[in-house]
Parts: structure tokens; sequence; C-alpha cells
């Protein structure tokens, strides 16, 4: 190889090096934040009740730089879906001390109490939900939404033989345990953090819904783990069957959730709503 030719392919090997983390900045700032993927899941319920479909996302972390638009976006994809029940794992804001002058939180809501769901809206707190002033308006928040805030209790659904059990957030709410009512239904429990599996008496045909660590945001395979923030328990993000939890027999799913927070990046990580299928006997 000529001294020219060396010459131009270490120049290329510099620039690709030079370029390459500038690209994945670009994509993690402005691409992928807003991929907005449905997860698709089936459970059989064990029940002779009907078909259901249930919609779970998580961590919206609506800011100034999040917001009506976004929200609009995401009620338009839920509503495709046509769910029977719509779930929220909570964290519906990412700092109210910070952006209360600039959220335009009328409009937000505006956007999610669109969303149709005939079984019915549920959600729980988040950390987020606590934090920052937030505790004064998110229940009004919620309410204004067409949600539903469960705060360590639970709900039957009588057409769909579904039990709706939502904890309250771990790090600041109450840690209570939380029994699985033996009432026979498939067990919907709805929880912001993974530690909240801890919480839980008993055993039941269900799952966990859970968001909180939004996958790592940015997703490095061996770092992301060390890095979780408190209240992930190890979870990192999708689903963790029974043999991980005893608990649930469809186990724990960990959504990737649908903001940011700290950073407005994202990267090998895009923002998701679950799509869970329950099937009667």
């Amino acid at each position: 190889m000529t001294r020219k030719r060396w010459k131009k392919r270490l120049l290329f090997f510099l620039m690709a090096l030079i370029l390459l983390p500038v690209l994945l900045l670009g994509w993690a700032r402005y691409i992928e934040p807003h991929l907005l993927l449905v997860t698709h899941l089936k459970a059989d319920t064990g029940q002779t009740g009907a078909q259901c479909r249930v919609v779970f996302f998580s961590d919206t972390h609506f800011s100034s730089s999040y917001g009506k638009e976004e929200a609009a976006a995401l009620a338009q994809k839920i509503n495709q879906l046509e769910p029977d029940i719509v779930l929220f794992g909570g964290d519906f804001l990412d700092s109210y001390a910070r952006d209360q002058q600039t959220l335009e939180l009328d409009a937000i809501c505006e956007a999610l109490d669109s969303i149709n769901a005939p079984g019915g809206k549920f959600a729980v707190w988040g950390n987020h939900d606590y934090g920052g002033g937030a505790s004064r308006v998110y229940p009004e928040l919620m309410e204004q939404c067409g949600f539903t805030l469960l705060k360590n209790e639970y709900i039957t659904l009588e057409d769909y033989s579904v039990t709706i059990i939502g904890c309250d957030d771990v790090m600041l709410g109450s840690r209570t345990m939380q029994q699985l009512p033996e009432d026979g239904n498939f067990h919907l429990v709805l929880a912001h953090e993974p530690a909240s599996l801890g919480l839980l008496d008993g055993s039941a045909e269900g799952i966990m819904l859970t968001g909180h660590t939004h996958g790592g945001q940015i997703y490095l395979p061996f770092l992301t783990e060390q890095v979780l923030p408190p209240g992930s328990d190890g979870y990192i993000r999708g689903l963790y069957a029974q043999e991980e939890t005893q608990l649930l027999s469809n186990g724990l799913y960990v959504s990737r959730g649908i903001g940011t927070t700290h950073l407005p990046l994202r990267l090998f990580n895009p923002p998701e709503i679950v799509e869970l299928e329950l099937s009667p006997t």
C-alpha cells in the first residue's frame, strides 16, 4: 500500500470516528425519542369472561420540551389500538416545580381525555408525581385526563373477569404490602417501580406492569444495569417470566416508558406502548 493511499484511509477512519458520535447524538436527541413503538403481549386468563385488550403506558414526563403535540400523538396511537382498558404507570410530569409556568396542562389533559376505553382508564402514582410539588396537582390532572387513580387499592371489572390492583409509589409513597385478592379473576397489578413486586403477598393468575427504569433510556449492555435508578431492583426492561418473579403466572413487564428525564436522549431504547391481549379459556 502506498503512503498516499494509507493516508487517505487514515483520514477516512478519523472522519468516521468524529462523525459517528455526532450522528448518534443527533439520532438520540431528535429521532429516537419520537419513535413510539407498540409492544404486543398475549396472556391466557384461564377465565370465561370476554376477550380484552389492555393498553399500558408509563413515564410520559411531560415538560416544557415534551408537551401537547406529543400528548396528542400518544392519544391517537392508543386509540388506534381500540383498547378496552387503559393503564398508566405514573411519572406524568418530569418536574412540576421547574416547568409549571410553561406546561400547557389543559391541552395535555384534553388530549389524554380523548383516549377511549369502555372498560375504564386507571393510573398509579410515580415518584415524579410526588416530587417537585406535583403531589398537589396530580390527582386533579388524572381526573381531568379521565383516569381513576388507584393507591394501594383494587377494582374488579366483572365484564372481563379482571381485577386491577394499583400500588402506591415505593420511593415517595407508602410502602404497604398488597394482598393479591383470591377472587378467581385475572390480576393486572399496576405499579410504577419494579421494586413494588417485593410488596405483593400471595400468588395469582396475572401480570405486573411497571415503568420507572426507561429501560435505561440510553441502553448499553452490561453498563445500563449499573446505573439504573433506585426502585428498579435490577429489572431493566421487557418481560420477566414467572420463574423470575414467583408470584404472578405471566410474570412482570417493565416498560421502556414514553418520555425522558435528566437528558432528552434515547439510544437503542425507543419509547413504547404495551398492548396486552387477554384471551379467555
